[in-house]
C-alpha cells in the first residue's frame, strides 16, 4: 500500500495516502470534532506505517501480519465484552465507522457529547 503511484507537486501519492484522505473525508462528513481526533491518530499511524514499509521485506511482512492479527483479536475481545456482533457483519461501512466509534466511546466515557451519545444509543442501544 505504500508503493508510489505518482508524484504531485513534490508529494508522493500512494494507495495508502488516497485511503487516508478518503477516510478523513468520510469522518469529516460524520462529525468534525471526532474527525479531528481521528486525523491525529490516523496521521501518526500513517507515518508509522510508512516507516514500517521502508523496512526489509521479511521484517515488514512479519510485523504487518502480527499487527493485523493482534488488531483482530482485540476487536473480537471488545465485541465479546460488549455483547454485540461487529457492525461490519451486516454492513461493510461498519469497517470505516468502527475506529470513529471507538473515539466517540472514549469521548462519551469522559462525559463529552452527551446529546450525540443519546442519539447513537437510540439507534444502536446501550453498550456494557
Amino acid at each position: 500500500m505504500y508503493w508510489p503511484l505518482f508524484s504531485l507537486a513534490g508529494v508522493v501519492i500512494t494507495p495508502a495516502l488516497l485511503l487516508f484522505v478518503g477516510g478523513m473525508a468520510f469522518y469529516l462528513r460524520l462529525d468534525l470534532r471526532f474527525a479531528l481526533i481521528m486525523f491525529i491518530f490516523s496521521g501518526v499511524s500513517f507515518l508509522l506505517a510508512a516507516q514500517l514499509a521502508s523496512l526489509p521485506f521479511g521484517i515488514w511482512l512479519a510485523s504487518s501480519v502480527g499487527l493485523f492479527v493482534v488488531g483482530w483479536v482485540l476487536q473480537f475481545i471488545g465485541h465479546y465484552y460488549e455483547g454485540k456482533k461487529p457492525a461490519f457483519v451486516d454492513d461493510l461501512v461498519g469497517l470505516l465507522v468502527g475506529p470513529l466509534f471507538i473515539v466517540a466511546e472514549l469521548g462519551f466515557k469522559l462525559g463529552l457529547r452527551k446529546p450525540l451519545q443519546h442519539d447513537i444509543e437510540q439507534v444502536a442501544g446501550k453498550t456494557h
